[in-house]
């Protein structure tokens, strides 16, 4: 009967040993996950331009070849470098704010002001893309929020790239500062009038090398903007959330803590 006891003790013991290992391991496996996928998906991104860039040198290389071909190849040369410099940017950035090492040095910032002169540098392009560009302000002064005042534009400016790029032209798109009260936090949204994002997408697409449309061949857009912008909000303890735009579209939301 000792005996007995002792082996269903030490059964018992042994089971709750490998179920609390089990869980203590779970999320350095799901860790170590994450990061193959990562490192898999950045190797993919970075082949591409790579061999774009390979193979116009090797063009340029041939005798005789026309001059308009020359300075194509240069331009599709310069445009996958360009595009890699931006992957790879992106890439420090998220792995920075992976390993701890990525800070903001938050001050008082006017988000009002940082709105205004977002306005007049991506009007321009909004005109450019066939799209109209609106800045909506509120009428009473607005309090200063405590932020990174270049990370916050970085962030916001990906809003703007992203509802500008991925939107029809004629279509309009709007920067919207909604001011924080007793009972809601300052804000700042950009919102579009274009296609929206399925329901089933809205979870995903802050996700890493996610595209929403999986035979998308636009290879400006690697899937990392959105991941950007969402770490740069939780630098900042804010949160971005997207929703749908009234009468259609999608609205990126920075919603600041209290």
């Amino acid at each position: 009967q000792y005996a007995a006891l002792w082996l269903t003790g030490t059964a018992v013991l042994l089971c709750l040993c490998f179920w609390l290992a089990g869980r203590a391991l779970a999320p350095t496996e799901q860790a170590l996950r994450r990061q193959k996928e990562f490192i898999a998906a950045a190797s993919h991104e970075l082949r591409s331009p790579l061999a774009v860039i390979k193979a116009s040198l090797q063009a340029l290389a041939e005798q005789d070849l026309p001059a308009a071909r020359q300075a194509q190849f240069v331009r599709s040369s310069q445009a996958e470098a360009d595009r890699m410099a931006r992957l790879t940017d992106d890439l420090l950035l998220l792995a920075s704010g992976d390993a701890g090492r990525l800070s903001v040095q938050l001050r008082p910032v006017a988000p009002d002001t940082l709105c205004i002169v977002l306005y007049d540098q991506f009007y321009p392009l909004a005109r450019q893309s066939g799209h109209t560009l609106a800045l909506e302000l509120p009428e009473h002064p607005v309090p200063a929020v405590q932020a990174d005042a270049e990370r916050l534009k970085q962030l916001l400016a990906i809003l703007l790239h992203n509802a500008l790029e991925h939107t029809p032209p004629g279509t309009a798109v709007t920067l919207r500062l909604c001011a924080g009260g007793a009972k809601a936090p300052l804000s700042i949204a950009v919102a579009d009038n274009g296609p929206g994002i399925a329901d089933a997408d809205k979870a995903k697409i802050f996700e890493r090398f996610y595209r929403a449309d999986p035979s998308r061949t636009d290879k400006q857009h690697c899937g990392l903007g959105l991941a950007v912008a969402q770490e740069l909000a939780r630098l900042h303890g804010a949160a971005l959330r997207v929703s749908d735009t009234p009468g259609g579209g999608a609205t990126f939301t920075v919603q600041f803590p209290r």
